[in-house]
């Protein structure tokens, strides 16, 4: 299986146009998947294009972004404060309201769902 993979570091979300190229690059090497990161986010239509093409869209965040404020059973669930360590977002639209799921080595349900589509 061959993955090609794009990371973009811009000032703002990432847009359309970025993801169609993305898709045309897919194309033209003829790979089975393409995914891709970014600092800044997507934008809406950014977002529904790439789920329309099967193009994964994973946000990069630092940990301390991801934490865990309340629980049922008050046990400690994910990143904390102060935590260095980086983490993707798999994002996807559902509906009207986008949707976000940590991806990390104990949590790859989304991804490998994506990567078996």
């Amino acid at each position: 299986m061959t993955v090609l993979v794009e990371c973009k570091r811009h000032s703002r979300p990432v847009e359309r146009e970025k993801v169609m190229a993305l898709w045309a690059k897919l194309q033209d090497v003829r790979a089975d998947k393409a995914m891709m990161f970014a600092t800044c986010g997507f934008q809406r239509g950014a977002l529904e294009y790439a789920g329309s093409y099967g193009i994964a869209t994973l946000i990069f965040v630092q940990g301390e972004f991801i934490y865990c404020t309340k629980s049922v059973d008050a046990a400690p669930n994910g990143l904390w404060p102060g935590d260095d360590r980086y983490v993707a977002l798999f994002t996807t639209v559902e509906g009207t309201s986008i949707s976000y799921a940590t991806i990390s080595s104990d949590r790859t349900d989304e991804l490998s769902a994506w990567l078996a589509a």
